[in-house]
């Protein structure tokens, strides 16, 4: 699956490390909050509809991390499942249904960390990534988009090899809008119109917003 990628890399990273470096793997879990969005359905020969500033879905999370640290500086990748939905109307029948849509997601963040006590117990971190995004939606097809994203969390040991993290992230990705000529009944979706930080810095085609509240569980490799 996409979000077990994070494992494979962090096998071969690890391997290279210097003795002062400090790398872990874990699962995370968690909700995902989502910002308003617009929902345009479209049917061939049939016509379209558009619903503006509909209401997300609180949604689960679920994923893979890993992390590689250099003291107060570091690497972190992660693999993220998310789901969500929101209301659409079909053309034509102007029947109201529920969108369904999944997100599978491989992002990469440079991290910063200031220790809250002696070096190697709890700290706070934070960091900014990128990634590619998958997109599943219902009625649909499948798109693969960039997305962009700040994440800030704090990290307690609660063993000499486990470490437990809670976690905020704000998640960006570029409108889903399917390939033209697609068959069947269609989907795109993007943010709404109302105030949206990634539309003022990437402009109206990358602002569906996401901020994911997660728990992680890392196992982490002592120098």
């Amino acid at each position: 699956m996409i979000y077990s990628t994070p494992l494979v890399l962090t096998l071969v990273v690890a391997s290279a490390i210097p003795v002062r470096g400090e790398s872990s793997v874990g699962v995370t879990g968690g909700m995902t909050l989502s910002g308003d969005q617009d929902v345009k359905i479209v049917q061939p020969r049939v016509g379209n509809t558009e619903s503006r500033d509909v209401i997300a879905a609180i949604g689960p999370l679920g994923g893979t991390t890993a992390s590689l640290w250099l003291s107060h500086f570091g690497l972190q990748v992660d693999g993220l499942y998310w789901g969500t939905s929101t209301p659409g109307v079909l053309p034509g029948s102007l029947k109201t249904v529920r969108v369904r849509q999944d997100r599978g997601a491989v992002l990469g963040s440079f991290t910063g960390r200031v220790f809250l006590d002696e070096p190697g117990e709890k700290f706070a971190y934070g960091g900014l990534g990128c990634g590619l995004v998958a997109i599943g939606v219902h009625p649909g097809q499948t798109n693969v988009v960039p997305g962009v994203g700040a994440l800030l969390g704090v990290a307690f040991p609660i063993t000499s090899h486990l470490r437990v993290r809670a976690e905020a992230r704000y998640l960006l990705t570029h409108d889903n809008i399917d390939p033209k000529g697609a068959r069947g009944l269609s989907t795109e979706v993007s943010g709404s119109r109302g105030p949206n930080p990634g539309r003022a810095v990437f402009g109206p085609h990358f602002d569906t917003e996401f901020v994911p509240l997660l728990i992680g569980l890392d196992y982490v490799f002592q120098p």
